[in-house]
Order: structure tokens, then C-alpha cells, then sequence
């Protein structure tokens, strides 16, 4: 059985204390203005995320645009962090890791960090051909 995660607000404050980083600028969370079937409220989820921010004295804006603004904003890296979310439209374990975790995948596609791990990738690649 998993190790379940508490929520430690007090435990992240001392930690800031001890490491060398400046935390009073404010990120913003990105949102889209339009909610979808699977975030009916965006901007709702962005004030949660935005409270449990402020309970480790990070400041937060919330920015809500457009999708076609949000996803000029993610095409060019600006952003600290946004909300999204995924449309499975087919049942298959592939659509849903590979957009999400694959070196060849786009930033819209899903793969918005740009991030690349050789040994996924290989695993990624091994999925796609196996039939069990």
C-alpha cells in the first residue's frame, strides 16, 4: 500500500528557511477562461491551488485568458505555472503517457515542459509494439 501524503504547510515554511531562494516575487497560475467538461471551473481549482500557496507565504496571481492567448503564452515558455488537462479519446494507455511523458511530443500536445527522459522514451517506444 502507497505511503499517503499529508499537506505540511508549516513543514515547507521551514525548509524556505533553510535554502537560499527568493520566493517574494509572485508566480501566476495560468488558466484558460474557458472552462472545459473536465474542469467545469478553472479559475475555482486556481484559487484552491492559489490558498495552499499562500499557506507557505508564496504569492500567487491568477491569469485567466483565452485559449488561444494561454496557449501562445505556453508555445513561448512564459509562464510560471498553468492548469490544464487532458481529453483521453481513446482507450489506450499510449494516448495518455505519450503526449504527456515522449521526447518526441510538442509543447500543445502536452509535453509543455519540453521535458525528455531517454530511459521513458525507451519505454515508451517497447509499449508501442508490444501486444499484451
Amino acid at each position: 500500500m502507497a505511503k499517503q501524503q499529508q499537506y505540511r504547510p508549516q513543514l515547507v515554511l521551514n525548509i524556505r528557511k533553510e535554502i537560499d531562494v527568493d520566493f517574494n516575487k509572485s508566480i501566476a497560475i495560468l488558466t484558460s477562461s474557458n472552462n472545459t467538461f473536465f474542469n467545469l471551473n478553472f479559475r475555482k481549482t486556481a484559487e484552491l491551488i492559489q490558498t495552499n500557496l499562500s499557506a507557505t507565504a508564496i504569492n500567487s496571481k491568477i491569469v485567466s485568458l483565452p485559449r488561444a492567448k494561454l496557449e501562445k503564452c505556453i508555445a513561448l515558455g512564459s509562464y510560471d505555472t498553468y492548469l490544464t488537462g487532458i481529453n483521453l479519446y481513446i482507450n489506450d494507455p499510449d494516448n495518455f503517457f505519450r503526449p504527456l511523458l515522449s521526447c518526441d511530443a510538442g509543447i500543445l500536445e502536452g509535453n509543455s515542459s519540453q521535458w525528455c527522459g531517454r530511459q521513458v522514451q525507451d519505454l515508451l517506444d517497447a509499449a508501442r509494439v508490444e501486444s499484451d
